[in-house]
Parts: C-alpha cells; structure tokens; sequence
C-alpha cells in the first residue's frame, strides 16, 4: 500500500511539473497582447456572478396549458394527434419556446421530433395571430 502512495506521490510531482512546463512554454511563445488578453478575460470571468436558469420549467408550462386547456398533461405528451390535444401540445411549445428552450429540448420533454416541434410552434403563432386579427375585426365592425 505504502508503495502505491510513493508511486501516485511521484506521479503527482511529475504531473504539476509539465503543467509549470507547458505554462511556461505558453507564456514564452504568446505574443504579449495575447497574454494581457488571457488575464483580462480571467479577470472578467471571475468578476461574473455564477449564471442560473431564470426560465419556467417545461413540466410547469406543460401543467398550466394543460390546467387552461382542460386536458390531462400526460395527454399532451400522448402519440395522440386529435386537435383536443395537439391544438394545446402546440401551444406549449410556443411558450416553452418563449421561454428560452431550443427544438431541441422541447422535443426531448414532448417526445417529438424538433422539426415537429418547430411546425407546433409556427401553427400556434398563426392561430394567435388569426385569432388577433378577427378579434381586431370584430372591434371595427361594433364601432
């Protein structure tokens, strides 16, 4: 055992002096406006506050539509294509879209391919817009 730690002991000492090695190396061949590059970057990366994820959760969204819609949540995750459930489903992706969420992931969450995902979300903003637009016309003809 004793022999084990003196080998993992000389490695450890083998392993930091090629990293002062190849720092050095570094610092020897960057062209100067490089380097104060380099340190101001760390300098700017330390200085950033830590990043956190301000976005609703995809499961929150998918619960709220559905609780709007009056349909199960675990229905709009469904294979099922009827318009009760895929009007909804395309709604949330609009939102979860919104949100921040690329293709990608709400097709992962919906279980669904992201070109799906991305016909879901243009479908939801054409009856939003149509839904605006007659919404409008109806104004004009009361007025």
């Amino acid at each position: 055992m004793q022999n084990a730690d003196t080998q993992i002991i000389a490695l450890t000492k083998v392993v930091s002096g090629l990293i002062e090695r190849i720092s050095h190396l570094e610092n020897k061949f960057l062209h100067p406006k490089v380097r104060l590059q380099m340190e101001a970057d760390k300098v700017l990366l330390a200085a950033l506050p830590p990043v956190q994820d301000t976005r609703f959760k995809m499961k929150d969204i998918l619960a709220s539509i559905a609780r709007d819609s009056n349909v199960p949540a675990e229905c709009l995750r469904s294979v099922r294509r009827v318009r009760k459930f895929a009007w909804p489903r395309q709604d949330a992706m609009l939102v979860m879209h919104e949100e921040g969420y690329s293709y990608c992931e709400i097709g992962r969450f919906l279980l669904r391919d992201h070109t799906t995902v991305r016909h879901g979300i243009a479908s939801s903003r054409t009856r939003r817009a149509d839904a605006h637009e007659k919404q409008t016309q109806a104004g004009k003809e009361y007025t």
